[in-house]
């Protein structure tokens, strides 16, 4: 059992009580009396039960606490903070775990996902995520609606590449990445982009996309960014889609702005039937064509989201404030243990570069069992733990290339120079 309460201790933080009255979550140690226990508290009722008086009851039957529903919500509301600084803990013993593979440069996949309150009408939270293929979860941040989508809430190694939407492509978010010393791979958005040629003038985006139909597959640019002292230099990468999937790609484009009551451009019209890529990765290592290959890990991360929602029940919040943040902090603790559990089977079976073999949809619901069943008390020595299970989650053999082996190969590109690890 990878999960029972003694593994999870061994993830906590060492100075736990310090933490949590440094941060206020344990002023007075009446009826809790270590942090430990609100950590259980906010398991319970972010990954069991959701009730105040449900998790009041569930930490009085297994001797965690003896708390009624009040005490739970005023100790709920009043561990954000910690529940935070734990969160921030075990993402980084998640890299330094990771790290021990031999993976120094890491593929960053970085989104944002919206969490609604029942009965609001627009989104409540915003959880902005950086989740790395094999690693799993890597950085997150909690806001408000309001929190804008930025490159630089998540924190990047030298030689990483960042991976993301069109919605994080702008200038500020691409020197940012420059300046840690990472690269970008970005969708580009050409309508919101400035970008120059190397005279320093402005390119002209509908002549780009003249290019690409010429069959020009990439063109040396270079973002400027005010304040910054130079541009930086990048490769916009074009491919053409196909004209049946460029005519559907345009029909919901018309249909989305349709319900906004908006009418598209010619420009953004025209741009649907192109994708088009702006990264600051070398072409000594990524061609173009592995450029568009590599972007299209980027789906990996809008899977953690709903692998989150789906399974772990994300997208059921129904409280407000404080106590809305400690039960997504809740929830994203238990997705910060279920990745460093699945890192751990992987461990066992592989080494070096090698990612994953086994179904993560499988391995989540297996592992959030094992959680679940810690929480209550469950033994580790039940039979329904017994034996190795996770080797039935292995997947079947496929004729195609799986995303496990496409990540695996690029890791070793990634961090292989000259048969050394590159830091």
């Amino acid at each position: 059992m990878n999960l029972d309460r003694e593994s999870v201790r061994k993830k906590l933080p060492a100075n736990l009580d310090e933490l949590a009255k440094e941060t206020g979550a344990l002023r007075r140690r009446r009826a809790v009396k270590c942090a430990e226990q609100l950590i259980w508290m906010s398991l319970m009722y972010s990954g069991l039960v959701g009730s105040l008086r449900a998790t009041s009851a569930l930490g009085e039957d297994t001797g965690d606490f003896d708390l009624n529903d009040t005490s739970v919500l005023y100790r709920l509301k009043n561990s954000v903070a910690f529940l935070t600084a734990v969160l921030n803990h075990l993402l980084l013993g998640s890299s330094r775990q990771f790290a021990a593979k031999g993976v120094h440069r890491r593929i960053c996949l970085q989104d944002a996902s919206v969490v609604s309150i029942p009965g609001s009408k627009g989104g409540d939270f915003r959880i902005h995520a950086a989740y790395v293929p094999g690693q799993g979860l890597s950085s997150v941040e909690l806001t408000s609606i309001k929190g804008a989508e930025r490159l630089e809430r998540c924190e990047y190694n030298a030689g990483d590449i960042v991976i993301a939407d069109q919605g994080l492509a702008h200038s500020r978010d691409i020197h940012h990445v420059q300046s840690v010393g990472a690269y970008s791979l970005l969708r580009a958005c050409l309508q919101n982009l400035k970008l120059q040629d190397a005279c320093g003038k402005k390119l002209v985006p509908s002549e780009l996309l003249d290019l690409a139909d010429k069959g020009v597959t990439s063109v040396d640019v270079f973002v400027p960014h005010p304040g910054a002292d130079k541009p930086v230099q990048a490769r916009l990468v074009m491919g053409r889609l196909p004209q049946e999937q460029a005519g559907r790609a345009r029909e919901k484009l018309k249909q989305r702005l349709s319900k906004k009551q908006k009418s598209p451009r010619d420009l953004t019209v025209r741009m649907a039937g192109y994708v088009v890529l702006l990264t600051t990765v070398p072409a000594s290592e990524l061609t173009d064509e592995e450029v568009l290959k590599t972007y299209r890990l980027r789906w990996q991360i809008e899977l953690f989201f709903k692998r989150c929602k789906s399974l772990l029940g994300m997208d059921e919040l129904a409280a407000t404030g404080n106590l809305a943040k400690s039960w997504l902090l809740g929830k994203l603790i238990i997705a910060a243990l279920i990745d460093r559990s699945i890192l751990k089977i992987h461990q066992e079976a592989c080494s070096d570069y090698k990612v994953a073999s086994r179904n993560l949809w499988r391995l989540t619901e297996y592992c959030q069992l094992e959680l679940k069943a810690a929480m209550l008390g469950v033994c580790s020595e039940h039979p329904l733990f017994a034996g190795k299970s996770a080797e039935f989650l292995v997947e079947a053999p496929r004729k195609r290339k799986t995303v496990a082996s496409r990540v695996d190969d690029l890791y070793g590109k990634m961090n292989s120079q000259s048969g050394r690890s590159r830091s």
